[in-house]
Formats: C-alpha cells, sequence, structure tokens
C-alpha cells in the first residue's frame, strides 16, 4: 500500500471572506479524504490571526457547525 501524501488545508482569517474561506476549506478537505490518497490537516487562522490546528477532520467540522 502507497503512504498517503500530507497536505495541509489553511483556511479562516481576519478578512471579510473568513466564513466563505472556512466553508471551502470542508469542502476541500471532505474531497480529499474521499480519493483516500492524503492525510488531510486542516489549519484554521481566526478573526484575530490566531493559528488553530485541530487534531482531525471531524473535530474542526463540528466547530465550523457551531456543535462544539
Amino acid at each position: 500500500m502507497q503512504e498517503k501524501l500530507r497536505v495541509a488545508i489553511i483556511m479562516g482569517g481576519h478578512t471579510a471572506d473568513h466564513g466563505l474561506t472556512l466553508y471551502n476549506g470542508a469542502l476541500i478537505i471532505e474531497q480529499l479524504i474521499l480519493d483516500n490518497k492524503y492525510e488531510v490537516k486542516p489549519v484554521k487562522v481566526t478573526r484575530d490571526k490566531k493559528w488553530q490546528f485541530p487534531e482531525d477532520y471531524e473535530s474542526f467540522w463540528q466547530t465550523r457547525k457551531g456543535q462544539k
């Protein structure tokens, strides 16, 4: 079995497009996971420019949907 390529998806930021980049980043992450060739690491930049590194996609997605 071939080793998966590690990919970081950086999203968020302090601009007016913060929410849009989170949504689009989530869509990209979902597609990469479905492709099963990548180890995906979400990276979220908050509105106050702090970088967050969720442990896994599921924890990121729950935060994105306001469940956490």
